[in-house]
């Protein structure tokens, strides 16, 4: 567990880098108060601030999310500030979006009153995407957790490449099935590697595809989803075991979207074993049948036999009594 908080982190990235508070803050394209609220934890340090820090100040992810390893790259020198970053700083608050519940996106400014979610994309030395794995337990925490970078740093993470993924530069996470409402594919136990989509990707959604829903209402659930947000508002969750009822999630009431890519699982037992088995006794049967079919034309022919050589007798036998 990391000895400082990412907010910590950040004030002592600024002194590092030799920055007053306000010089930082005009860098970052943020007001002084705003910079001093995220250094003393009043502020959540957002997404596009550590993307800022380890695109464009060279800061090393590693280090400003979970203090491991040193703060700057290996191999590069503290940058300097420059006017060319800090005009891309001054973009970042201007093109921030974040779901609403109101809306499906909005428009959001740095105020004392809003909140953006922590998790940035990170890749190990072999360009692999790391992904957090999000267990029963921190499952059952996200919708209270899910914007603190401090909830991320408590989970586990797994390394995928990204061919499996099928993604490069987007948030990826691997979340718990629970229950048996995907069964039979997915199974109670099993983990899905997931994509999340920007709001501005949900209305492109194709129907009866796999999705991890997060909603206010709902929380997390994974299920096969029709999209019917342009149309009327909602998207459609069904399941694959029938027991369970499909149900609707409006528009203003999902948080976030994720996309099923990888499904992995433990269980090793085959699916269709009952149909196999089904398979196995009728061909047994078959073969039983077979076999008395064989034997009974056996015992006809036999029969058959016996009948014409008893025939054959009895005519012989009244030839005998009756010579020419």
């Amino acid at each position: 567990m990391p000895a400082t908080t990412i907010n910590e982190r950040l004030a002592a990235v600024r002194k590092a880098l030799g920055h007053s508070p306000q010089a930082f803050a005009d860098l970052l394209g943020f007001s002084r108060a705003y910079l001093a609220n995220m250094e003393s934890g009043r502020r959540e340090v957002s997404l596009e601030v550590v993307m800022f820090l380890t695109e464009t100040l060279n800061i090393s992810a590693d280090y400003i999310l979970s203090e491991r390893g040193p703060m700057f790259h290996l191999g590069t020198a503290q940058p300097p500030a420059t006017t060319e970053s800090a005009n891309q700083s001054a973009n970042l608050s201007a093109n921030q979006t974040h779901p609403s519940k109101t809306k499906r996106t909005k428009n959001t400014q740095h105020t004392e009153d809003d909140k953006v979610r922590v998790l940035v994309v990170t890749q190990d030395t072999t360009d692999n995407l790391v992904s957090p794995v999000i267990n029963r337990k921190a499952a059952a925490n996200y919708l209270t957790g899910y914007q603190t970078q401090e909830y991320f740093e408590h989970l586990a993470y797994a390394s995928l490449p990204p061919l499996l993924m099928g993604t490069r530069g987007k948030q990826t996470a691997i979340m718990p099935i629970v229950g048996d409402s995907m069964e039979e594919k997915f199974r109670d136990g099993d983990y899905v590697a997931c994509v999340r989509l920007e709001p501005h990707e949900w209305d492109s959604i194709r129907d009866l595809d796999c999705y991890v829903i997060v909603s206010h209402t709902y929380g997390i659930q994974f299920k096969r989803i029709k999209n019917r947000l342009k149309q009327l508002g909602f998207i459609r969750c069904r399941s694959d075991n029938r027991r369970y009822p499909s149900f609707n999630i409006e528009a203003e009431d999902i948080i976030e979207l994720w996309r099923f890519v990888l499904h992995l699982s433990a269980d090793a037992s085959n699916p269709n074993e009952n149909l196999y088995q089904k398979l196995e006794w009728v061909e047994d049967t078959t073969s039983d049948l077979r076999d008395m079919y064989e034997g009974l034309r056996a015992e006809v022919e036999a029969m058959r036999k016996a009948v014409g050589s008893s025939r054959a007798l009895s005519v012989a036998g009244k030839d005998a009594e009756n010579p020419d």
